[in-house]
């Protein structure tokens, strides 16, 4: 295994962003979409990129980058200029400070990628080829996108939501095992795959008040 696989809770948190072409846009928007507030400096900068990053609360420098702009308040560093050199640069001081850092033109110098999602809220999937085929990557997100409906979300949602219900009724762990099973196995998956949500929470609450602690099964 190349990468250790991580999910980094970026909501709130301030990044910075140096770099203000297509692929940083793109590396804008997916931290953004993680709740990031985004700092950006770059010398030309979409105006389209300048609304989206005001609006993730961060701040806009259209200039050169400066070693000043990286300080330890930031939770990561993306250095996204189509100069290799530039990024570099960026990439040692952000190490410097113990940030960790995604160079878009070197991986090697890099400490994270991004990679491919697939969203079925709360479930994140994702893909990566550790930088060997980002084209096989991005072909393989399609196909698990078209392969997963959008009901194993809903369906981790109605979990979601009783789960600390169960916990409490089940002292056994196997009895809640067993029970949730059923829940995700059974019927109550089924009703929610066919757009039943409300079906599906009846047929889980009455499973609940039928199932007793002595009956694992």
């Amino acid at each position: 295994m190349k990468h250790l696989p991580l999910f980094f809770n970026l909501n709130g948190k301030r990044c910075l962003l140096v770099g203000g072409g297509r692929i940083g846009s793109r590396r804008a928007q997916t931290m953004m979409n993680a709740g990031a507030a985004i700092d950006l400096v770059a010398p030309h900068v979409d105006p389209a990129l300048v609304d989206r990053v005001t609006a993730s609360a961060g701040a806009v420098h259209q200039r050169p980058w400066d070693e000043g702009d990286i300080h330890q308040d930031y939770a990561l560093v993306v250095a996204a200029t189509d100069d290799p050199q530039l990024n570099l640069r960026v990439a040692h001081r952000a190490s410097a400070l113990g940030l960790p850092v995604n160079v878009v033109t070197d991986a090697s110098a890099s400490d994270f990628t991004f990679t491919g999602v697939v969203e079925r809220h709360p479930f994140t999937i994702a893909i990566s080829s550790g930088s060997a085929s980002p084209l096989l990557a991005r072909l393989l997100r399609e196909r698990i996108n078209a392969l997963i409906p959008a009901g194993y979300g809903q369906l981790a949602e109605l979990v979601g939501r009783y789960r600390h219900t169960v916990r409490q009724r089940f002292a056994s762990v196997e009895v809640r095992k067993h029970f949730w099973e059923r829940a995700l196995t059974g019927n109550v998956a089924e009703q929610v795959f066919a757009g039943n949500i409300e079906s599906a929470e009846a047929l889980l609450k009455h499973d609940l008040e039928q199932t007793r602690e002595s009956d694992p099964r």
